[in-house]
């Protein structure tokens, strides 16, 4: 059960990277054909990075931690025998 839970959890994180992605592009090329001086899109801009960049940082500690998990998991089951 804890195995589909992490390919949820990793496919839900990868499809909600690709679509801000997907709006971080296509934000930067409303911006690039001459809307230089709209606030909303910047700050849509930083925020899209922002969340990207989160996610990303949230998928390296989840794997960090899933590692540390397995090796006291294999520690405890070595210590047993």
């Amino acid at each position: 059960m804890k195995i589909r839970k992490d390919r949820i959890f990793i496919m839900v994180a990868a499809i909600t990277t690709a679509n801000l992605g997907y709006q971080l592009i296509k934000t930067l090329l409303i911006i690039s054909s001459g809307i230089w001086t709209s606030i909303f899109l910047w700050v849509l801009v930083i925020v899209d990075a922002i969340a990207i960049v989160g996610i990303l940082w949230l998928l390296q500690n989840y794997r960090k931690r899933r590692r540390i998990e397995e090796e006291t998991e294999n520690n405890e089951i070595q210590n047993m025998d």
